[in-house]
C-alpha cells in the first residue's frame, strides 16, 4: 500500500500516522494529515534537525 498523498485519503493519512505512533498523536504529522507535505519530508526534517551530543 502507498502512503503518498496522492494515493490516500485523509482518513488513510490519518490512520497511517496513528499506527505509526501506536496511537500517541504527534501534531507535527498535521500537514501529512491534511496533504499539504509528504510523509517522508516531515520525517526527513525532523531528522536534520536532531542534534545528537557525543560523550
Amino acid at each position: 500500500m502507498s502512503i503518498l498523498i496522492k494515493d490516500t485519503t485523509k482518513e488513510q493519512r490519518y490512520a497511517i500516522v496513528m499506527e505509526s505512533l501506536e496511537g500517541d498523536y504527534d501534531d507535527m504529522y498535521d500537514d501529512y494529515i491534511a496533504g499539504t507535505r509528504e510523509l517522508a519530508d516531515i520525517n526527513n526534517e525532523f531528522a536534520a534537525n536532531q542534534h545528537y551530543e557525543l560523550g
